[in-house]
C-alpha cells in the first residue's frame, strides 16, 4: 500500500542494457508480490543440478513410459527451489503440455497423477507466461476436484493459476471453475477447507470477478456457516479473506450476508490477537461501512453499520490494535476502518471518540510511517468535519495541523486531495488558521500543487490561494480575526469505501 514518490520516465535510459535491467527488476517485483497469494508445498527435497534437470526433462520429452515416474519425481525435487531460469527452460522445453498430457492419460498411475500436480503447481508459481501454458490442463483439474485422493492437488493448481491474473480468474470462472470448489467446502475437512477457502479467494480478487458468480451456487449460508464452526486459525484466516472480497463487490452481495447476520458471526473473532487474522477481519469490518463513489448510503446499510458501531468487542478490538499492534499493515487497517465509520453520521462518531479512538489514531498519524499516515489523515479528517468541538480536539494535537501541510507534497493524488480538503476546512472555521498554515510552509505547499498538478488538485490549492491568502490578506493584522464563522461540515472529503480499497496483497 505504501507508494513512494516516483521519479519522470524521461530520467529512464533507453539503451538495451537498461530495458533488461528494468525488466529482470519488474519480474522479481511481480514474483514478489505474487508469492505473498500463492503457495508452494512445503515438502523438503534434495535439489538437482542443472545437468540432471537437462536430463529430466529429455526423459519426459521422448515419453519413455518406464521411466517416467522416475522422471516427474526428479523434475518435482527440481521445480521445488524456485529458479527463474530453471522455470524458463521448463516453458522452453515443451514438457509441460506433456505435463497436461500425463494428466489426461488413462494409464497414468494416482501417485504419477499426484506427482504431475505438485510440479503444475510449482510451475503455477512462476510467471504469467508459465501459468499460461498450464491452462489446457484446466477442464481436467476441475475434474479432478471430484476425485477425494486428487481434489486437494488439483484445487491448489487452481488457486495458483487464479492468482496469477484477472485474464486467469476470469478463465476459470467460464469453464465452471467455482461450483466444485463450493461443493467441497460442506464436509468440513480442514486441510480440504483450507485449500479451497483459498483457492476461491484467488478467484473472488479483482474488480470483474462479480459476487454473483459464487453467491448463484450458494457460497453464502456455508460461508455464515463456517463464521460459527470454531475453525482453526489458518482456515479462519482463508475464510475472513474470501469475506473480505465479496464484501467489497456488489451491494447485493453486501446485504445479503449483513442480513442473514454476518456481525453475529463476525463477534468471535474481535477478540483475536493473530494479525493474519485481523487484517482480513478488519477489511471484512471496513467493507460493512464502505460507501459508493456517489458517497451516498443505502437505508438498508446504515442500520447494520450503527449495530456493528455499537458493538464494545469491535471498538475495542480497533482500540487495541491502534494502540498496542507493532505492524503497521494492521495498523493502517484498522486506521481504515475508523475512517469509514467516521465518514457516517455524528452519532457514530461520537461513539468512536468516546470509546477513546481519537487519540491513537493521532498519534499513528504523527509517529508512524507513511502507510499508517494515510490512512489516519483520513480518519482524523472525517472525524473533524463533524462538529466544531471534534474539529478543535483533532487540532489540539501538536504537530498535526504541520503533518496535514506535508501531506500536500506527497506523491499518492487522494492523500494530498485529502489533505486540501482538510484545510479548507480548517481555513473556514478557525479563526488565525490562516497564520498557522502559512507559519508550516502552507502556502509554498499549496503553490508546488499549483505547479505540478493540472487537474481538481490544482484548481482548488488555486482556490485556497486566492480566498485565503489574496490581496486582501494582511500577514501582520487579519480581516477576519475577530470573526467566527458558522461550522460549515460539508467543506470536508466524505470517506472512501470498497470501491477505493486497495487489497492487502497490494499489501
Amino acid at each position: 500500500m505504501q507508494r513512494e514518490p516516483i521519479k519522470a520516465k524521461n530520467t529512464l535510459k533507453k539503451s538495451t542494457r537498461g530495458r533488461t535491467a528494468h525488466a529482470d527488476s519488474v519480474r522479481k517485483s511481480k514474483q514478489s508480490a505474487l508469492n505473498k497469494r500463492r503457495r508452494l508445498p512445503s515438502q523438503e527435497m534434495e535439489d538437482v543440478d542443472d545437468l540432471e534437470f537437462q536430463s529430466l526433462l529429455l526423459v519426459l520429452a521422448s515419453d519413455q513410459e518406464n521411466n517416467i515416474l522416475e522422471a516427474l519425481q526428479g523434475l518435482k525435487a527440481a521445480l521445488s527451489v524456485f529458479n527463474a531460469e530453471r522455470m524458463d527452460k521448463v516453458a522452453e522445453s515443451g514438457v509441460i503440455p506433456i505435463l497436461v498430457k500425463l494428466l489426461e492419460r488413462p494409464a497414468s498411475s494416482t501417485v504419477e497423477l499426484i506427482t504431475v500436480l505438485w510440479c503444475l503447481t510449482f510451475i503455477t508459481s512462476g510467471l504469467y507466461e508459465h501459468t499460461k501454458l498450464v491452462l489446457p490442463a484446466v477442464p481436467t483439474l476441475l475434474n479432478f476436484l471430484q476425485n477425494p485422493e486428487l481434489a486437494e492437488h488439483a484445487a491448489w493448481t487452481l488457486g495458483n493459476i487464479a492468482a496469477d491474473c484477472e485474464e486467469f480468474r476470469l478463465y476459470l470462472i467460464r469453464h465452471g471453475a467455482i461450483p466444485p470448489l463450493i461443493q467441497l467446502l460442506k464436509p468440513h475437512d480442514t486441510e480440504m477447507l483450507k485449500v479451497c477457502l483459498w483457492s476461491l479467494c484467488n478467484m473472488a480478487r479483482g474488480v470483474h470477478t462479480p459476487a454473483k458468480s459464487f453467491f448463484d451456487h450458494g457460497i453464502g449460508p456455508i460461508l455464515l456457516e463456517l463464521l460459527q464452526a470454531n475453525e482453526t486459525p489458518e482456515v479462519v484466516q482463508e475464510l475472513l479473506w474470501v469475506l473480505s472480497f465479496l464484501t467489497a463487490k456488489e451491494d447485493k452481495a453486501l446485504q445479503w450476508l449483513l442480513d442473514n447476520n454476518l456481525i453475529a458471526g463476525l463477534l468471535q473473532y474481535f477478540e483475536a490477537t493473530d494479525e493474519p487474522v485481523l487484517i482480513p477481519l478488519l477489511r471484512v469490518c471496513g467493507n460493512i461501512a464502505s460507501i459508493a463513489p456517489d458517497h451516498h448510503t443505502d437505508s438498508w446499510q446504515v442500520a447494520h453499520i450503527q449495530t456493528l458501531a455499537s458493538q464494545p468487542r469491535f471498538l475495542y478490538m480497533l482500540k487495541r490494535v491502534l494502540t498496542t499492534s507493532s505492524d503497521s499493515h494492521v495498523v493502517a487497517e484498522a486506521a481504515w476502518v475508523v475512517s469509514n465509520f467516521a465518514a457516517r453520521d455524528a452519532s457514530i462518531v461520537e461513539i468512536l471518540v468516546q470509546y477513546e479512538l481519537l487519540s491513537p489514531v493521532a498519534h499513528g498519524f504523527l509517529e508512524g510511517g507513511y502507510e499508517v499516515r494515510k490512512e489516519t489523515s483520513f480518519a482524523l479528517a472525517n472525524i473533524a468535519r463533524t462538529t466544531k468541538s471534534l474539529l478543535d480536539q483533532v487540532l489540539a494535537f501538536d504537530g498535526l495541523l504541520e503533518g496535514f501541510i506535508h501531506l500536500l507534497l506527497v506523491a499518492d493524488v487522494d492523500v494530498v486531495t485529502n489533505a486540501l480538503y482538510f484545510l479548507q476546512h480548517v481555513l473556514v472555521n478557525v479563526p488565525q488558521s490562516v497564520y498557522m498554515i502559512e507559519s508550516f510552509g502552507g502556502i509554498d505547499a499549496l503553490e508546488s500543487i499549483q505547479d505540478q498538478d493540472s487537474g481538481a488538485n490544482s484548481r482548488l490549492a488555486n482556490q485556497l490561494i486566492d480566498q485565503f491568502y489574496g490581496d486582501d490578506y494582511d500577514p501582520i493584522v487579519s480581516p477576519k480575526a475577530n470573526t467566527v464563522p458558522a461550522f460549515d461540515e460539508r467543506l470536508a472529503g466524505a470517506g472512501r469505501g470498497a470501491h477505493m480499497t486497495k487489497p492487502a496483497w497490494q499489501v
